[in-house]
């Protein structure tokens, strides 16, 4: 009868089941485990819990993250940890962008010729406020955080699990790349992660106009992100939509060719310099093109000679090789992985530097798409605890402020000793657009706010000048000279004695230890300016700064200096 209690062991109504008593207790254990079951299944369904949690936990981390890096690399610039190369560059640069100039006097080249990025145009309102390095390497750090959004929106959409999206996008920021490109400062191709990383999130959910948007932003910060675009367009023509994937592939490798071919070369007088790059393989795009279809065994061996299994290792191990789950989705970093590993500069074969922005992105892509390609949820399951073993496991390798070289000196760790001799040392150049040269290399960020600012030998040598030290400046323009004579090797030596101490143009107006600051008190050109340093090239690696004042001779007879903070060493990066 409808409604009426059904016995479970087959009684008449009232009769008394032995069976029901015997196990009376499981029964409601039983009952209570069935309803513990139906009350977790109901409340891990809750929007708040199966979606809104994972989302505000995304959030706090991340914007942990952002918050603590952006400590990190305010303290770095601070403590004269920031370098001419790049910082300097990208600091001056923008700076005379408000200006309506655009002469880079640290790198001896016109600022959107050295590299075509109009997107740091966004910065030039603030930097008519008053802003300066800060702004953009704080900027950068919350780039690199807020990549881990696209990140998870992506994954979940992949993987219908927002618990899963949300260990991958830790994992993201847990990439031992993350952090180093933070700590390396200020760098346009950094500040277009999360631009490819939401374009192909947008791509994943078909928002294509927010797709659109995110890509015209992303090439807009260098011209080579175009590459990683073109093969974001195709990667999409094979899993979500050919007709804008096409366009992506088509317009990305046209804006490269508008940007390489015609901007570039407009704005320096010649072919963008990183093309003289290759060596043996070529010089143009056609050279090195016709090298590969003829003779390939050239470039197996500059792989081999440039260790790139090593760089492929370094940049999917801290994933647990899970992107090699999806090699489509890998495409999107290659174009930047040959073009490191076949360039003829050692640090660029380094995933610790800003070249590997986009073979991270790539990597990422890879990840998340790699385990949406598993069917089972228990696979699902077991390569997400792959990636979290392995991203920790790895975390030693980083930077961040959980690992152990976040206290091996590549951050400062308080005030260094020598930060206040600077900082005095500073206090005597006017903020006026009076012309500087400064040495060691890490005080001219600090000095970039003027219509020229060089690193000595510079202006009356160029080091580091230019493509090929062409069209030095005159030495007669610089108004006052802040020097460490206890970094100067015997050449800088040589010519600092010359222009500046035996000159009789400069009179001293402060000294602290080895510190002093000269000022101009008289007119005259005191040399010819001369190109007998053309681009040194030195093999690099992140070194462990001290705040030892005494430095090594180079090869070109200069000097490395050492700096208060931690960094790697001054390099001339294209």
């Amino acid at each position: 009868m409808e409604g009426e209690r059904v016995d479970p062991v087959g009684t008449e109504p009232g009769a008394e089941a032995p069976k029901a008593r015997a196990f009376g207790r499981f029964d409601q254990l039983s009952a209570v485990v069935a309803r513990t079951r139906t009350l977790g299944a109901r409340w891990s369904t809750k929007p708040a819990v199966a979606i809104r949690l994972p989302a505000l936990l995304l959030f706090l981390i991340t914007g942990w993250y952002a918050f603590r890096f952006s400590q990190l690399v305010i303290a770095r610039h601070e403590q004269f940890g920031s370098f001419d190369y790049d910082l300097g560059i990208y600091d001056q640069g923008i700076w005379l962008l408000g200006k309506g100039r655009q002469f880079v006097t640290v790198r001896g080249l016109p600022f959107l010729g050295h590299h075509w990025n109009p997107a740091v145009g966004i910065f030039v309102p603030f930097y008519r406020l008053g802003a300066g390095p800060n702004l953009l390497n704080v900027a950068q750090a919350c780039a690199v955080a807020s990549g881990a959004v696209p990140t998870y929106f992506a994954a979940r959409r992949l993987l219908g699990n927002s618990w899963f999206a949300l260990m991958l996008a830790v994992a993201y920021l847990g990439h031992p790349s993350s952090g180093w490109l933070i700590q390396e400062l200020f760098h346009p191709e950094t500040m277009a992660i999360p631009f490819v990383l939401a374009a192909w999130a947008f791509a994943e959910h078909e928002r294509w106009r927010w797709y659109a948007g995110a890509v015209v932003v992303a090439l807009l910060w260098k011209e080579d992100i175009a590459l990683a675009v073109a093969m974001l367009g195709l990667v999409i023509v094979v899993r979500k939509n050919r007709r804008y994937g096409l366009i992506t592939f088509v317009a990305s490798l046209a804006y490269f060719v508008f940007a390489t071919k015609l901007m570039i070369p407009q704005l320096l007088g010649r072919s963008a310099f990183y093309e003289d790059l290759f060596g043996p393989l070529g010089k143009t795009p056609t050279e090195l093109a016709r090298n590969a279809i003829v003779n390939p065994d050239l470039y197996f061996k500059v792989l081999r000679e440039h260790n790139a299994e090593n760089y492929a290792d370094q940049v999917l191990r801290p994933f647990g090789y899970v992107g090699l789950l999806s090699p489509t989705s890998l495409l999107i970093g290659i174009p930047q992985f040959f073009v490191n590993l076949l360039n003829t500069l050692s640090f660029i074969w380094d995933p610790k530097y800003h070249y590997v922005a986009m073979p991270l992105v790539s990597t990422t892509v890879a990840m998340v798409r790699g385990i949406a390609g598993r069917t089972r949820v228990a696979s699902r399951w077991g390569l997400v605890l792959l990636v979290g073993l392995f991203t920790f496991g790895v975390r030693n390798t980083g930077i961040g402020p959980w690992s152990e070289k976040a206290n091996d000196g590549y951050w400062p760790n308080g005030e260094q000793s020598t930060t206040p001799t600077y900082r005095r040392a500073l206090a005597f150049v006017p903020r006026d657009p009076s012309v500087v040269t400064s040495s060691p290399y890490f005080l001219t960020p600090h000095l970039t706010h003027r219509f020229e600012a060089y690193t000595f030998p510079n202006p009356w040598r160029a080091s580091y000048w230019a493509v090929n030290g062409e069209n030095p400046r005159s030495g007669v323009r610089v108004d006052y000279v802040i020097m460490n004579e206890a970094v100067l090797g015997p050449a800088d030596r040589a010519t600092y004695d010359e222009v500046v101490v035996r000159s009789g143009v400069f009179a001293e107006v402060h000294r602290e230890g080895s510190v002093i600051v000269w000022k101009r008190i008289a007119p005259g050109l005191t040399r010819k300016p001369t190109t007998t340093v053309v681009m040194p090239l030195p093999v690099l690696a992140p070194a462990i700064i001290t705040t030892s004042e005494v430095p090594a001779p180079n090869a070109n007879g200069g000097t490395t200096a050492t700096s208060p903070t931690p960094g790697p060493t001054s390099p001339a990066t294209p």
